[in-house]
């Protein structure tokens, strides 16, 4: 089995015409540099904002353990509060990680 490879075209500006009749339209895979630029989640979504926001949220956190075929698929190894969970990865390197979680669900903001 081989795979054929081709370069990925890249730009900094495209109108959303021209992305969906040369990309999507077509399944052609495209780099856009920059496009999140002058977007306000940039400068608000910090780890302290995180934390205020959520905190106190208990989130599920999956190691790299081999898969067992005993255990449920998708069980999460512990659980830790988001915020602690956000302080641990500042400080130090951890096998932990969070998947799946979508904290927009479990907050107003």
């Amino acid at each position: 089995m081989s795979f054929i490879l081709k370069p990925v075209d890249t730009v900094e500006n495209i109108s959303p015409a021209d992305f969906k009749k040369n990309y999507l339209d077509r399944r052609r895979p495209l780099v856009i540099k920059g496009l999140t630029k002058t977007w306000p989640a940039r400068e608000k979504w910090t780890t302290e904002y995180l934390k205020e926001i959520g905190g106190q949220l208990e989130v599920p956190l999956y190691d790299n353990a081999k898969a067992d075929p005993s255990k449920p698929i998708n069980s999460a190894v512990t659980h830790m509060r988001l915020g602690e969970y956000l302080d641990l990865i500042k400080t130090q390197p951890t096998e932990l990680r969070i998947f799946f979680f979508n904290l927009f669900k479990h907050v107003t903001i």
